[in-house]
């Protein structure tokens, strides 16, 4: 269980940084969509988060999955 909420912190880590990149790139999470012309750096924000996101993953889910907990939501 201690893995499950491990990887919810994780994931609030992942999302204040994705928060903090866009800021100091001036832009507002959330307000951007992908598409052609899409800034560099939110691009760049992207792709941190993406990485962030994916190691939270692996390393909670994986230890949760050991921990045999039962059923992990994922929203």
């Amino acid at each position: 269980m201690l893995s499950e909420a491990s990887y919810g912190v994780c994931q609030v880590g992942c999302d204040a940084g994705a928060v903090a990149c866009y800021s100091a790139a001036g832009f507002v999470f959330g307000t951007v969509t992908a598409g052609l012309g899409t800034p560099a750096a939110v691009l760049t924000c992207n792709s941190i988060l993406s990485a962030c996101m994916t190691t939270c993953a692996v390393r909670y889910l994986g230890e949760a999955s050991a921990e045999g907990t039962g059923t992990i939501c994922i929203y």
